[in-house]
């Protein structure tokens, strides 16, 4: 349901769920943001903001809106995270780094719906 743990599940399916649901969020942004700054800037876009941040990008595009650059940066840190995983001790894992997979898998997929129609209808 949503990616929530609502049962005792030893596969850990809700789970992985959640971190693919980041996963292509993140592809789903970053695919979004490609059509659109090639839409509008064409070959400058690929020169200048290919491998920029959301944020970046997002501001390239116009958009100034601080809690929506906000979420942007907080999708890509959690993605990154996900996607780059670095083995640390756990004493050295900062508390507010911490992440709950159910909360960002909801919080990514509610951010591209959010960045889809914000971003179709400033085209």
């Amino acid at each position: 349901s949503a990616g929530f743990v609502i049962a005792f599940d030893p596969s850990r399916r809700s789970f992985k769920q959640s971190l693919v649901a980041i996963a292509f969020a993140g592809i789903y942004l970053e695919a979004l943001l490609y059509l659109r700054g090639t839409e509008a800037m064409g070959a400058v876009w690929k020169n200048k903001w290919d491998g920029s941040t959301y944020e970046a990008k997002l501001r390239a595009l116009g958009v100034t809106d601080a809690e929506f650059l906000a979420s942007a940066e907080r999708l890509r840190k959690s993605r990154r995270d996900l996607v780059h995983e670095k083995a640390v001790p756990a004493e050295e894992i900062p508390t507010a780094e911490l992440r709950w997979a159910h909360k960002e898998a909801a919080f990514a997929v509610a951010f591209v719906r959010q960045a889809t129609g914000h971003l179709q209808s400033a085209a």
